[in-house]
């Protein structure tokens, strides 16, 4: 029978640790600011330039997308944390804009400026030796994970405290503090749908289908609840 190692015996042994280590996804938490541009690939390996359309070929036209995440202070990191893709790229479509659009954003026009947790994770571009031969690794790509509604939840969410599990003052019970909590993720969640929309019903239909999938709102709010009207009518045009 195969023996596993129990790490919880193990960690008082620093070799133990060693020779039954896996990767990690490194996590950041931080704010997110993206830029997309169309650009054009000159060949020989050369880096995208900006498109002009007085001199390439419209069929070449390409999207590129930069995004980085500034962490909070209290992650103490000192350098730099950006993924650049093409709209086309496999890590692009397949893993982070699903991942975006998993936490109820629109895209990341939606997402930009506002807070998260995101990890660094296996992308689908195959590191290759310096002979050309695939190796098994994968250059990493971000996946994101949660969403915040501002610097102070993420960076208690960053410290170990959920939000909705701050510690609370003598004269605010729990509860209030959880829903008041939840009305700001709630906030996020109607401004990236409802945005530029003039149809009522349609707006109510995609953010009752947004909060559905996240418990944490849905516990105190649905979309015929009157904070969440309120938010929605502040949001759409006059």
């Amino acid at each position: 029978m195969e023996q596993t190692i129990d790490q919880t015996q193990a960690t008082d042994d620093a070799w133990e640790v060693a020779d039954n280590a896996k990767p990690r996804d490194f996590e950041y938490f931080g704010q997110v600011k993206a830029d997309v541009w169309f650009g054009y690939f000159p060949g020989n390996k050369a880096k995208p330039i900006p498109f002009d359309p007085q001199q390439h070929p419209a069929d070449k036209r390409a999207v590129m997308i930069d995004i980085q995440i500034i962490p909070v202070p209290e992650q103490n990191v000192t350098f730099d944390i950006r993924q650049n893709y093409t709209d086309f790229s496999l890590d692009w479509t397949k893993i982070t804009l699903p991942s975006i659009k998993a936490l109820g954003v629109d895209g990341l026009r939606a997402l930009n400026g506002h807070y998260v947790r995101v990890a660094q994770v296996d992308g689908k571009r195959e590191k290759k030796d310096e002979n050309g031969h695939k190796t098994g690794e994968f250059y990493k790509t971000f996946k994101f994970l949660e969403l915040y509604p501002d610097a102070a939840a993420c960076s208690a969410a960053y410290a170990g405290a959920a939000p909705s599990h701050t510690e609370q003052t003598p004269d605010e019970p729990a509860g209030d503090k959880e829903k008041e909590t939840a009305l700001k993720f709630a906030k996020v969640v109607v401004e990236n749908t409802a945005r530029g929309e003039t149809d009522l019903n349609a707006v109510r239909t995609k953010v009752a289908t947004a909060l559905a999938g996240m418990p944490m709102i849905n516990k105190h709010f649905t979309v015929d609840s009157p904070e969440i009207m309120n938010l929605i009518m502040e949001v759409m045009p006059k």
